[in-house]
């Protein structure tokens, strides 16, 4: 089995971002879960998304997680380490920031692979709004090797394509390009 949990605050598309990926697992032929943990259920609040897809079914439904690849999605969480996310030693830790890998490995005292990409920058340059689960969602495809750029375009397509004028998803697009190129 393997997971992914993306991290961030109610609103910011964690749940959305979790559901992209479980829709692309199934469509290569996996069993998925995918599921939100919510505490408070309110905008801003801390909101856990998550995403196990294995080649056999899935028996377990427990939010205890495991990840192999933690994506922070609202950098503001990264220093809740200690109680809000747990990181094996092999897992890949992708954060928005505009810190380099380095610096969030000495500040969180992890010495596994660190990917960052300063998404809320990408955001506001194409949303003129801190919108970041989109290039947060490129930035997982990338480093996680699990999902190609043309997959996830096609899934932003089919999830926000009826939902959002073709100019915002042509900014969407663009964060994914922008996303590919500068992920660290």
């Amino acid at each position: 089995m393997y997971e992914v949990e993306f991290i961030g605050r109610g609103g910011q598309g964690a749940k959305t971002a979790a559901e992209i990926v479980a829709r692309q697992a199934i469509k290569k032929g996996l069993w998925v879960q995918s599921f939100p943990d919510y505490g408070p259920e309110r905008k801003g609040a801390p909101v856990r998304a998550f995403t196990r897809t294995s080649n056999t079914p899935i028996r377990g439904c427990s939010n205890e997680a495991n990840p192999d690849i933690v994506v922070v999605i609202d950098p503001t969480l990264v220093s809740l380490k200690g109680t809000f996310f747990n990181l094996k030693s092999d897992a890949l830790l992708i954060v928005n920031t505009a810190e380099s890998a380095e610096q969030i490995k000495k500040e969180i005292g992890f010495d596994g692979k660190v990917y960052t990409l300063d998404a809320t920058r990408i955001a506001l340059e194409n949303f003129k709004k801190p919108i970041t689960n989109t290039p947060m969602l490129a930035a997982f495809a990338k480093a996680s090797g699990l999902m190609t750029k043309e997959e996830l375009e096609q899934e932003i397509t089919e999830e926000f394509g009826k939902k959002i004028d073709p100019e915002m998803l042509k900014h969407n697009m663009a964060c994914v390009e922008q996303a590919f190129k500068e992920l660290k």
